[in-house]
């Protein structure tokens, strides 16, 4: 991940919430399927832990070949996200589903490239804009590190920090639109199964993530750490 390095997990009390571990594994599975395709991600769709992965969310992981990802995913990945004739079914940008008219490069964009920048980071997918998918969810990915990171450390107050910061960026930014990305995505017939099954997986997370971050108690508003207008 270009964000950050991982480490290990803790357990949590309620049987319907993810270890940290897991939701630190999903964001970069994730990440990693809404990528452009390479031979990286053939190792990933082969790999025990991708299948666990899958199960951990009640969906089926994708059956492909590595000669198959090198034959199908590419141009599937181009024509669903990227270029085709009459459209796209699915941009993969935040600002297409939360700015007026599918406006892409607008002010959410601003927005999230501010939550790099206060955070000192600059994305490695410097061809696409800072709310392209797989680059918010590599950044959703460095937050759950920085908790977990904390969480080893003894740093209460760091790991709660480190997960409201979670919880704004993506009620924010992502959980708005990731929905009608998903149901795009999977209601499209030419769409690639690895696709579908990529966008029943993010949508399940999402579900899972929004909950677990709805229970987070309120903080005062003059106890907040930042400004709305910082971000």
């Amino acid at each position: 991940m270009p964000f950050a390095k991982g480490a290990s997990a803790r357990p949590q009390g309620d049987r319907y919430m993810l270890q940290v571990d897991q939701r630190k594994a999903l964001y970069a599975l994730l990440a990693q399927l809404f990528s452009y395709p390479d031979q990286q991600l053939a190792e990933t769709l082969a790999a025990e832990k991708t299948r666990t992965l899958f199960a951990l969310l009640g969906t089926a992981p994708p059956q492909l070949t590595a000669a198959a990802v090198a034959a199908e995913l590419p141009a599937a990945y181009t024509a669903l996200f990227i270029n085709r004739l009459g459209g796209v079914a699915a941009p993969p940008y935040g600002s297409v589903y939360l700015e007026s008219g599918g406006q892409l490069m607008g002010e959410t964009t601003t927005r999230v490239a501010a939550w790099y920048a206060r955070m000192g980071l600059r994305p490695e997918n410097v061809g696409e804009p800072v709310d392209f998918l797989a680059t918010e969810l590599e950044f959703l990915y460095f937050l759950v590190v920085r908790e977990e990171t904390a969480l080893q450390a003894g740093d209460a107050a760091a790991a709660d920090n480190a997960t409201r910061d979670q919880s704004r960026f993506a009620n924010e930014l992502l959980f708005p639109w990731i929905d009608t990305f998903c149901h795009r995505v999977s209601s499209d017939a030419s769409a690639h199964p690895v696709y579908r099954q990529a966008a029943e997986l993010l949508a399940r997370f999402c579900a899972r993530e929004q909950e677990r971050l709805q229970r987070l108690p309120p903080v005062p508003r003059s106890n907040s750490r930042h400004k709305e207008s910082d971000l």
